[in-house]
């Protein structure tokens, strides 16, 4: 009987947000799915949602956890999108990603890899390819591994983390530090998370600015693919993410705004205007990982 049990942690998410256009309104967390701590199986799926300016025919996901037969805890998380459009201006026709963590007892951090793919991707009506680097993930699945490989090959992959050459001296000393054991002089405070991404780059005649795996979008906002929030056992994937851009003001008399404000209490309309940005929209958001708990119950 093996002396430890796991807490499995996987969570997986359609599409969920808040957007101002111009009142606040919440898109609730869609087609969302956590894994029991003792592992097993959960999935979600929502069809046919169009609210908000947000469409699509069907968001699923899906959490797994178990016990191989070699000794692994293994845990998984996948979700899929269809048909996704968002105000009129970015359409995609499927994307889905997977996360999938294994980890042994005898190992001090699970090795975690990934899986992504857009299908039929539009920018105001343009296509777009983004093209997904697994590579750097996959051959490096653990905290350490990835950032030992990043620390010493950095000019390499700059574009993965949106840097330019200005910044890549200070990006160096902060990975110095990450890499480096609480007693060492390059600084006692190491760094525990890291952003990253997938895209290597993109091709399409969208009228688009790139930074990293951030495309701007004029009169639209700020899309982020392929993201990945890196800690120490645990890693995080959002296949695309829009910060939409703040909405045109809307310039009212007082007295019309205090009507305004009247009908939405008579009519029980929880919705409050706002002079924050555009909001954010999250679609395709997973994780999975786990942790070791010693000793075993009723071991």
């Amino acid at each position: 009987m093996s002396e430890v049990s796991y807490a499995y942690h996987a969570n997986a998410l359609g599409i969920g947000g808040v957007i101002h256009h111009p009142t606040r309104k919440v898109i609730p967390s869609l087609a969302a799915t956590v894994l029991a701590p003792t592992g097993g199986m959960g999935s979600s799926v929502v069809t046919d949602y169009n609210q908000h300016g947000v469409s699509f025919t069907t968001a699923y996901s899906m959490v797994r956890g178990d016990e191989t037969s070699d000794g692994h805890f293994r845990t998984e998380a996948e979700v899929t999108i269809d048909n996704l459009d968002v105000q009129g201006k970015l359409h995609v026709d499927r994307m889905r990603a997977t996360v999938t963590s294994l980890r042994l007892p005898t190992e001090s951090e699970a090795r975690i890899t990934f899986h992504a793919e857009y299908v039929g991707f539009y920018i105001g009506g343009d296509k777009v390819l983004p093209d997904v680097d697994l590579d750097l993930f996959t051959n490096y699945p653990t905290y350490d591994q990835f950032l030992g490989e990043v620390a010493y090959n950095w000019g390499h992959y700059k574009d993965l983390f949106g840097w330019n050459d200005q910044e890549l001296p200070d990006v160096d000393l902060q990975i110095q530090k990450a890499l480096s054991p609480p007693s060492s002089p390059v600084g006692p405070n190491p760094l525990t998370s890291l952003r990253a991404s997938m895209l290597r780059g993109v091709n399409t005649d969208a009228d688009i600015e790139r930074k990293g795996n951030v495309l701007r979008v004029p009169g639209f906002g700020k899309v982020r693919l392929a993201e990945v929030l890196l800690k120490p056992g645990r890693r995080r994937l959002t296949l695309l993410q829009v910060d939409l851009d703040r909405p045109e003001p809307v310039i009212q008399s007082a007295m019309a705004q205090i009507a305004r404000g009247v009908e939405n209490l008579l009519a029980g309309d929880s919705e409050t205007s706002t002079a924050q940005s555009g909001g954010t929209i999250s679609m395709a958001s997973l994780e999975g990982n786990g942790t070791l708990i010693w000793p075993k119950q009723g071991g």
